[in-house]
């Protein structure tokens, strides 16, 4: 694989990780020029395992309703 092969392919997976991000969150992550440093400032924001983040977790669980009428 040659080096614009290479800059391409990560241009390409910058670009697909930014159109799965809401724009509250790409906001955050917009400086970010390559996918490596975008994903671990998403990690950073996402991924900790703090109180409000579990609380929201729980929250978003017992909340959690299926539609009436929809199978098992």
């Amino acid at each position: 694989m040659t080096g614009e092969e290479c800059e391409e392919l990560e241009l390409k997976a910058l670009f697909a990780i930014q159109l799965c991000l809401a724009p509250h969150v790409l906001r955050e992550v917009l400086d970010k020029t390559i996918a490596v440093d975008l994903w671990v400032r998403l990690e950073e924001l996402y991924m900790t395992k703090s109180l409000s983040n579990k609380i929201c977790l729980k929250e978003i669980l017992y909340t959690f309703r299926m539609t009436e009428g929809t199978p098992v």
